[in-house]
């Protein structure tokens, strides 16, 4: 037998190796744990959301009745300690002069302690003539409504 027909018997094609336990195990087990973890962070941020959503709508109700110079409407959605303590010529008299032309809600932020749910919004307010204050205004859910409580 010559070399090059000796060297052609030899040659095997290379051995099949087994899969890696890594491949065939970890693998999908791990894709499942992070497609689960993405979904728990998914429904948190989801919920969160939907939590926060009313509260942001009654700072915006109150803001667009203050810009809008509507004081009755802005006392009526005072909660019960603020709309005792404020009438609506108090806030004519802290919120209209001079006239307020917009406001920007910057942050809304709720929380919940031993059965309670309340809130934080900031709100910056700009009067005509461009002159902007900032206003923290405290937030209490009572019953289904939120409402703001200066």
């Amino acid at each position: 037998m010559s070399g090059q027909e000796q060297q052609a018997r030899s040659w095997a094609p290379p051995s099949t190796s087994r899969r890696s336990r890594w491949l065939t195990i970890g693998l999908p087990v791990g894709v499942l744990l992070l497609a689960g973890l993405v979904l728990v962070g998914v429904l948190v941020v989801r919920g969160f959301t939907q939590d926060v959503r009313p509260a942001q709508q009654a700072v915006d109700a109150y803001a667009t009745a203050l810009v809008e110079q509507r004081w009755d409407d802005a006392h009526g959605q005072l909660c019960e300690s603020s709309a005792a303590e404020f009438t609506a010529e108090d806030l004519a008299a802290s919120f209209g002069q001079p006239p307020l032309a917009r406001y920007t809600v910057e942050n809304v932020s709720v929380r919940w302690s031993n059965g309670t749910t309340a809130g934080d919004a900031t709100v910056t307010f700009e009067a005509d003539g461009g002159v902007r204050e900032r206003v923290s205004l405290a937030l209490v859910e009572e019953g289904d409504d939120w409402r703001p409580c200066p």
